[in-house]
């Protein structure tokens, strides 16, 4: 009762905060929902085409480096930019408007490659607090319900506890991650009684799953969990499947990103397509190598353009991921997210093959973690992390093979552990073949 009365309080308090300071959430909330849930409409639309009317004309007017666009240049025409360009002409980026106005530095971690950030105002952060709600209440999400959070915490991302409480959040470190460590975190949650939910890497996932199946499962036992959302890495169907199993709740992936927010969330529980956020954001699928749109159920490069940061517009954004995009029912949706480009492998035929393919590694009893090394034109190595019931190597071999070409040359390395990178993440895939 008391936990629930929590709550509920926390819900008052958020929204008594947001009037007080006349933020515009409940607005932005409404446009959101909107735009979402009606794609088609004449009215969502029209919306749409204002947002990113708007949005280039701030740019072209306020923005150094789209000073020489005309007024009416249509998105299309517009250069596409990427991390490495922002960073060497940053003040370039920045619009002139926002120089004496507050500004919100963002930043990632770097962990892939250098660290990047950028400036958002004020009315960008509400609008991602609107689409976190949105997209959370989805799987059953409720502001002022307790969230355990499984994510790298450093210094970085830390929150005093204090705010952790108003927030209702349980920080989780992936990098403490054992077998002690999640007895502790069962006991934990079979004793909290409150509205539970996860939020974390999906590697974290799968690594409380494989504790799970080799303790039978039995430590969930009165445990509630009302939904799952899996962010920054892949979801393997193993997981997904387990999860669901073990917590019986609803079990999603959400592709989001630091320097923007949601940009897609797979949609529960219809199927595994992920819905686009056309509510804030214009997705485009692009050629690997040319500027140019591929057809729809191709793989390209996704590209964003952010209708809410006029601090900073990011205007056709090369997020480095690749995916590809499908029309369902009149609604544009990404079938398929791979990851950053340099994660992806190639065959001994030079042709491109997704890191997805790590993935398979979770269908392998004893298989704890994998990794995909290229290292030349046809030259791999398999990183394992095994247990003794691990006795399909001759299987993996043959079944990478296909993947890699009949002349590869497979490498299989046993390791006692794979490490996380420095943001808690997994990489699946490492190219050394392409660096050099």
């Amino acid at each position: 009762m008391i936990l629930k009365t929590l709550e509920k309080l926390r819900y008052f308090l958020f929204w008594l905060k947001n009037r007080v300071a006349r933020s515009g959430l409940s607005a932005q909330c409404n446009d959101v929902k909107f735009i979402q849930d009606n794609p088609n409409s004449t009215s969502a639309i029209h919306a749409r085409d204002e947002h990113l009317k708007k949005i280039l004309r701030h740019a072209i007017e306020t923005v150094p480096h789209y000073k020489n666009y005309s007024i009416d240049t249509p998105l299309s025409n517009f250069e596409v930019v990427n991390k490495k360009l922002i960073t060497s002409h940053k003040k370039a980026f920045e619009s002139v408007a926002y120089s004496n106005k507050s500004k919100i530095p963002v930043s990632t971690s770097g962990s892939t490659g250098t660290p990047f950030e950028v400036y958002q105002n004020l009315n960008k952060k509400t609008r991602n607090t609107a689409d976190v709600m949105y997209f959370s209440k989805l799987v059953n999400f409720n502001v002022g319900e307790r969230l355990y959070y499984w994510r790298h915490w450093n210094e970085h991302y830390q929150k005093n506890k204090n705010l952790l409480f108003i927030q209702n959040i349980v920080p989780i470190n992936v990098f403490d991650l054992n077998d002690e460590r999640f007895e502790t975190i069962l006991r934990q949650l079979k004793n909290d009684k409150s509205s539970k939910h996860f939020i974390g890497y999906a590697s974290a996932f799968e690594k409380l799953c494989k504790f799970l199946d080799k303790n039978n499962g039995h430590l969930v036992e009165g445990i509630k969990i009302k939904s799952v959302i899996a962010i920054s890495e892949p979801l393997t169907n193993y997981t997904k499947e387990r999860m669901g199993k073990y917590f019986n709740a609803p079990i999603v992936s959400r592709y989001s990103n630091t320097e923007n927010g949601i940009l897609a969330q797979q949609d529960y529980p219809n199927s595994d397509k992920f819905i686009i956020n056309q509510a804030s954001y214009n997705l485009e699928i692009l050629d690997m190598e040319k500027n140019i749109p591929v057809p729809n159920g191709t793989l390209g490069r996704i590209v964003v353009t952010d209708f809410f940061n006029y601090c900073m517009p990011l205007i056709r954004f090369d997020t480095g991921d690749l995916g590809v995009m499908q029309t369902i029912n009149g609604i544009d949706v990404l079938s398929k997210i791979v990851g950053r480009k340099s994660d992806v492998i190639f065959n001994t035929k030079n042709e491109e093959v997704t890191s997805l393919i790590a993935l398979d590694f979770s269908m392998y009893k004893g298989l704890l973690e994998g990794q995909i090394i290229q290292n030349g034109a046809k030259e791999y190595v398999l990183k394992l992390h095994v247990d003794h019931a691990f006795d399909k190597e001759k299987e993996l071999l043959e079944k990478f093979r296909l993947y890699f070409g009949e002349d590869a040359l497979i490498t299989i390395n046993y390791v006692e552990s794979i490490p996380l990178l420095k943001s808690g993440k997994r990489k699946l895939a490492i190219n050394n073949y392409i660096k050099n």
